[in-house]
C-alpha cells in the first residue's frame, strides 16, 4: 500500500468553506480538551474572510482530502508595526482535522509555509500564538521559531515567534 501524496496549495474561493470547516474542528476538539483556542463565532467563512484576504488561505491535502488549513500574510501590521515590507511571511490560523492530529501534519503545514516564505524571497517567517499554550508553543520552538517578544492584542496574551529563512 503507498501512503498517501502530500500537498499544500492556495485555497480557491469554492474552497474557504473547506478552511473554515478545519479551523471550526480544531476549535471544537481543543474546547473538548479544555484547551480553548479560537470563538467559534471568528471562524465562518464570511468572518474569516473579512479578517483575511482570500488569497492569503492555503489548504493541505492527503490525497483528495483536505486535512489542513493555515493563513500566510505578506503583511500584519497589528502584531509585528515595525517590520519592513517583503521580509517576511505571516502565518495564523494553522489547523489539523482531529482526525488527522498526530500524524505530524502541523510539521508539514509549517515546512510549507517556510518553503513558500523562502520563494517569496523573504527572509522570516513570523506568528504569535497565545502565552499560555505550552503544547503549542513547543511545536514551534522544536521547528526552530525563536522568541522574539510577548504583548497584548484585542485582550489576547500572545507570544510572538520569528523563524529566519
Amino acid at each position: 500500500m503507498t501512503a498517501p501524496s502530500w500537498s499544500v496549495r492556495p485555497a480557491r474561493p469554492a474552497e474557504l468553506p473547506l478552511c473554515a470547516g478545519i479551523l471550526a474542528a480544531t476549535a471544537r476538539d481543543r474546547q473538548v480538551r479544555g484547551e480553548p483556542l479560537w470563538p467559534p463565532s471568528a471562524l465562518t467563512t464570511e468572518h474569516l474572510t473579512r479578517q483575511y484576504p482570500p488569497e492569503g488561505f492555503r489548504l493541505g491535502w492527503l490525497d483528495t482530502q483536505a486535512v489542513a488549513t493555515m493563513i500566510l500574510l505578506t503583511a500584519d501590521p497589528e502584531f509585528w508595526p515595525d517590520a519592513a515590507p517583503g521580509e517576511a511571511l505571516y502565518l495564523h490560523k494553522l489547523g489539523v482535522r482531529p482526525e488527522f492530529q498526530g500524524r505530524a501534519l502541523a510539521r508539514r503545514m509549517l515546512e510549507a509555509a517556510l518553503s513558500e516564505a523562502r520563494s517569496s524571497g523573504c527572509s522570516f517567517l513570523r506568528l504569535d500564538t497565545a502565552w499560555n499554550r505550552p503544547k503549542l508553543r513547543a511545536i514551534y520552538d522544536t521547528f526552530g521559531f525563536e522568541e522574539r517578544g510577548r504583548k497584548t492584542v484585542h485582550g489576547y496574551d500572545v507570544v510572538l515567534y520569528e523563524l529566519r529563512v
